[in-house]
């Protein structure tokens, strides 16, 4: 898939930029042709103008005064050019060789190019038999010639190199494009493994307790007479895990939410102090049940413009996974400092330690670094803290060590001493 996918993304950009490319390669290529065109035009009209006064009024050429001269007929109809020309005077007796600039034609094929000029019957023209192009004086007594060429010369020249800077350009760009569409892939390649691995955690989750279930409603299918009393173990293990159930597909569609934007925040000033207090007593009972002791220190009056639901659920992932994964008999501690305009909570615990390559995933989603200890839940406390946290704009960190304990933060910005300022 992944492989279609950069295929698909290099053959659009070579698509697209070749395109492109060879729209300008066209209009290089016309452009060079209409000016080599009107620089033959102006040549041949030049010529015939130089030719017609006989010398009398010899041709303007240069800038005078930094302008260029402007004829009656036109402006820069006198300017010199590259361009060789050949004059030929047309009289009742044939065509004549009058002058010649930069260029040599017989008297045999100047009468024939006469001739053929005249039976053009245009104005000017391109004579493709002879490789001459022409111009004939209003009156018909002129005819001045051109190499055909000096029209094409420079125009091929052109295309040669903009199509060797195309070629080039291309394979440059084909290489490129490899290389970007590599990096582009790389985030959907990353985000297909974990959807490949949410699919598979989450069919694992899912299938547990729903054979658990159905083997319960088998042994009480078997036993039809059976009062409720007597098969109250099967009723009650079916319920529990058909609540555990429930609590996985929660999860999984507060993620979705989140993930399709569907959740919303609603911000407004919070005290974050009163909140993270508020948290530590609902768990204090789950504590107290594990053998955990619970402290407390927060910060008086630290107060973010932040959702307080959304902050409320965030401190209860990071108790709830303390509590979980704690050392019976061991201090989780709860603390809420103010440093400047940034507010840190911390929740400390001591347990099993995270090995360092591993901090990293501990917000993926099933992820679980202790794995012997898989049933305590699903693995995705973390990873909907994660997302409340990009809701509310927060930072999360963790960290783990055998003397420091596993220490999971959450950084926000609050409000100034002044109590507006962010």
């Amino acid at each position: 898939m992944l492989k279609r996918l950069r295929t698909k993304i290099v053959l659009i950009n070579m698509l697209s930029v070749g395109a492109v490319m060879l729209a300008v390669f066209l209009l290089l290529c016309v452009g060079s042709y209409q000016s080599a065109r009107n620089e033959v035009d102006r040549a041949l009209h030049s010529a015939l103008e130089a030719d017609g006064r006989m010398g009398v009024d010899p041709a303007v050429i240069g800038r005078p005064g930094g302008r260029d001269p402007q004829p009656p007929d036109g402006p820069d109809r006198n300017r010199p050019t590259s361009v060789a020309t050949v004059t030929v005077r047309i009289d009742g007796y044939g065509a004549a060789v009058l002058s010649e600039n930069g260029a040599t034609l017989s008297d045999e094929l100047a009468a024939a190019a006469c001739a053929a000029a005249r039976a053009d019957g245009g104005e000017s023209g391109w004579l493709r038999e002879l490789g001459l192009l022409y111009r004939l004086s209003a009156d018909g007594s002129l005819a001045a010639f051109a190499d055909a060429d000096a029209l094409f010369a420079a125009p091929l020249r052109t295309a040669a190199l903009s199509a060797a800077a195309l070629a080039a350009g291309l394979v440059a760009f084909f290489f490129l494009s490899l290389w970007l569409s590599a990096l582009a892939v790389r985030p959907v390649g990353e985000a297909w493994d974990k959807q490949n691995r949410f699919v598979s955690e989450a069919s694992h989750e899912l299938k547990t307790p729903l054979t658990v279930i159905l083997a319960n409603t088998s042994i009480l299918a078997a036993h039809p007479d059976e009062t409720v009393r007597a098969q109250s173990q099967w009723v009650d293990n079916t319920v529990a895990e058909a609540t555990r159930m429930k609590q996985l597909i929660d999860r999984l569609l507060t993620l979705a939410r989140c993930d399709d934007g569907r959740t919303r925040t609603v911000l407004s000033e919070t005290d974050l102090s009163a909140a993270t207090e508020e948290q530590v007593l609902s768990f204090e009972p789950v504590a107290f049940e594990r053998k955990l002791t619970i402290e407390c220190e927060t910060d008086p009056g630290v107060t973010a413009l932040t959702d307080p639901e959304l902050y409320a659920r965030l401190v209860s992932v990071y108790l709830d996974n303390a509590v979980k994964y704690a050392a019976p008999g061991s201090v989780i501690s709860v603390t809420l400092r103010r440093r400047g305009t940034a507010a840190t909570l911390a929740v400390r615990d001591f347990g099993e330690v995270i090995p360092p390559g591993e901090l990293d995933l501990v917000f993926d989603r099933f992820y679980r670094a202790d794995k012997a200890r898989s049933a305590e839940g699903f693995g995705l406390g973390l990873s909907i803290a994660a997302e409340m946290a990009k809701l509310m704009g927060a930072r999360l960190s963790a960290e783990s060590s055998a003397e420091g304990g596993t220490v999971f933060r959450a950084e926000l910005k609050c409000f100034s001493e002044r109590g507006r300022g962010r």
